[in-house]
């Protein structure tokens, strides 16, 4: 009996996958060029948009301005977290953001999915570094998306 106990104990320990997400590098946490541009050639929808709610279901977009993609300003959209990669906002972090996001096929429907690694972040409320790094961060990527969109989007946080 005990050896049994003792062999499942350690079976559980080192038999188990993990489906931890690990990112390499944050793309948020300090912005480059390359980063955004790898984003946006990874992403299918890149919109400035205003987060309407945040639960453990999903979450929702107003979208203000269109960069990629085929929806609408003013449109919502809704997403979810169909992996372990999968960002969500943070419920207390209404207000304006950018998102880089793409729809993935997950159990034979489109669920529209974000990385949590990624770029997509709230614009007012700043995770990591303070506000007037966030302006000036903000201020380098909205420059970089109308150049990349030929877009004269002019949107100040």
């Amino acid at each position: 009996m005990k050896k049994s106990f003792y062999l499942l104990i350690v079976l559980s320990c080192f038999g188990l996958k993990s489906y931890a997400c690990e990112c390499s590098k944050m793309l948020w946490a300090e912005w480059s060029e390359n980063g955004i541009k790898n984003s946006i050639n990874n992403n299918g929808l890149i919109v400035i948009g205003e987060l309407i709610s945040s639960t453990t279901e999903g979450y929702k977009f107003k979208v203000i301005e269109v960069f990629k993609g085929t929806i609408k300003k003013n449109q919502i959209i809704e997403g979810a977290y169909p992996t372990s990669c999968s960002g969500r906002p943070h419920p207390k972090r209404t207000g304006k953001w950018i998102f880089y996001g793409n729809y993935e096929e997950y159990e034979n429907e489109q669920i529209l999915d974000f990385n949590t690694c990624g770029p997509t972040r709230s614009l007012e409320y700043p995770s990591i570094f303070s506000k007037e790094q966030n302006k000036n961060y903000w201020k380098q990527e909205l420059q970089l998306l109308n150049i990349e969109f030929k877009k004269t989007v002019k949107f100040e946080i």
